[in-house]
């Protein structure tokens, strides 16, 4: 599959990211949560460490039926969505490391499917800490994965002449703030924008790339 093709691959499921993340903000019920002050309540459940965690989010029947459609909708769609977007951008990128990066981009969605599960067992029993054994480590992974992902991506596209270094960069840049953000939860809003400014530039390249006209 040539470059170009891998570009347009890219750009058509960003498009899907970005549509889904929308959606996601439009479920039914979803300010029924009570997350942190600067995180949504999806990404607060997720980064849920304790049963008194994930109580203190799920403040009641209409908060979980909200949380549930969530996690159908992040299982069926957006995990599909990002993994074909960031793997399809690294193949693209090319460079020594694009596999890696396609690797590292597949383990951090079979990550977020585990955690995905585990999410949909607390739901089930608020109470119960078994769940936190895997979804601890497994969202923890996902997105210092997906640090690596951007960041290997960045550095890639930093190496190019021209205008590429610019989206390169603020790729490269999203990557490192969430790889030493992922451990630190009173870093989680930083870590989230940083994502979301990663994906955007990300996808900005590949639709430049992909469309436009050949020179």
């Amino acid at each position: 599959m040539n470059e170009r093709t891998l570009w347009r691959i890219a750009a058509i499921a960003g498009v899907a990211v970005v549509a889904l993340a929308v959606a996601f903000g439009m479920i039914a019920g979803l300010k029924a949560c009570a997350p942190p002050q600067g995180l949504d309540p999806i990404i607060a459940f997720e980064l849920a460490r304790s049963p008194a965690q994930a109580l203190a989010l799920l403040t009641g029947p209409v908060c979980v039926g909200a949380q549930h459609g969530a996690l159908w909708l992040d299982a069926l769609g957006f995990i599909p969505a990002y993994a074909i977007f960031y793997g399809a951008g690294a193949a693209a990128a090319g460079g020594r490391f694009a596999k890696v990066a396609v690797a590292a981009t597949v383990a951090a969605a079979l990550f977020d499917q585990v955690e995905g599960v585990e999410l949909f067992r607390i739901l089930a029993d608020p109470a119960s800490a078994a769940p936190y054994a895997l979804l601890v480590p497994a969202v923890r992974a996902k997105f210092a994965l997906l640090g690596l992902v951007a960041l290997l991506i960045g550095g890639r596209l930093v190496q190019r002449r021209g205008w590429e270094a610019l989206p390169g960069a603020l790729i490269a840049l999203s990557g490192g703030v969430t790889i030493v953000s992922v451990a630190d939860d009173a870093r989680a809003a930083i870590m989230m924008k940083a994502i979301t400014l990663g994906l955007l530039a990300l996808l900005a390249r590949a639709a430049i790339r992909a469309f436009r006209r050949a020179s």
